[in-house]
């Protein structure tokens, strides 16, 4: 199966599905509900690698990818997005390759 896009309808439907646990995560009362909310956002995103066609050798190559640009970051405030100071945002260095790069090579583009 080649790799693409989702059709419409598995993008809401998808959509739909990961909203819900997002939800289900911030209505968590206990460390229970919210790990187990949180798992279920990964299930959904894995599953939905899965649909566009990924083998689960390139969604693993993909999220390391994925990983080692995040991990490139620097701790510090992002202006776009509000802080309390209670949180390190993660900041993109200069010289900062973005991950889409590398997944375009493992995804064979």
């Amino acid at each position: 199966k080649p790799i693409q896009r989702l059709s419409a309808s598995e993008t809401h439907w998808l959509t739909r599905a990961t909203v819900e646990e997002v939800r289900e995560f911030l209505a968590a009362r206990t460390p229970e509900d919210a790990v187990d909310a949180l798992l279920d956002l990964a299930y959904f995103a894995i599953g939905g690698l899965y649909r566009m066609g990924l083998t689960p050798e390139m969604a693993e190559a993909c999220f390391t990818a994925v990983h080692e640009a995040n991990m490139r970051k620097k701790p510090g405030v992002k202006p776009s997005r509000p802080q309390d100071g209670s949180i390190v945002d993660a900041i993109k260095p200069n010289d900062f390759v973005p991950p889409e790069v590398q997944i375009r090579k493992i995804l064979g583009g």
